[in-house]
């Protein structure tokens, strides 16, 4: 199905986007501005995805193929932007010291669990029969 390969395809573009940013984090002088665009380029990527996403899961629903935790799933959505508002914020202050905090706490519970909300979408695409 052209769509979820489609939808695989973004996970790792996903996960090559956030890769970057925490290499970005994680030098000793950090660029706040790069950061920022990166960042701005990761939400419009990922604000789009989930969007296919959902629309995905409601096309397997009008299936008969429900995804099986697919409540929570969109639970894990919601989390997700919770975690991505605060890092925003941090970022919007400017204050250097708000930004590595907002990414050493919400960074790295955001990127736990987006890799394994990933790992569990790309899982139930493997049983699906196109």
């Amino acid at each position: 199905m052209k769509e979820v390969l489609a939808i695989q395809k973004e996970h790792y573009f996903l996960c090559a986007l956030i890769l970057d940013i925490k290499r970005t984090v994680k030098r000793r002088k950090v660029d706040y501005i790069v950061l920022k665009e990166k960042l701005a380029r990761f939400y419009d990527f990922w604000k789009k995805h989930e969007k296919r996403e959902e629309s995905l899961l409601r096309k397997f629903n009008s299936l008969g193929k429900p995804f099986p935790t697919e409540m929570a799933i969109l639970d894990e959505h919601r989390q997700l932007r919770g975690h991505w508002h605060i890092i925003q914020e941090s970022i919007d202050s400017g204050d250097n010291f708000s930004i590595k905090l907002a990414f050493d706490t919400d960074g790295a519970m955001f990127i736990e669990k987006l890799m394994k909300h990933i790992e569990l979408e790309n899982n139930f695409f493997k049983t699906i029969d196109s």
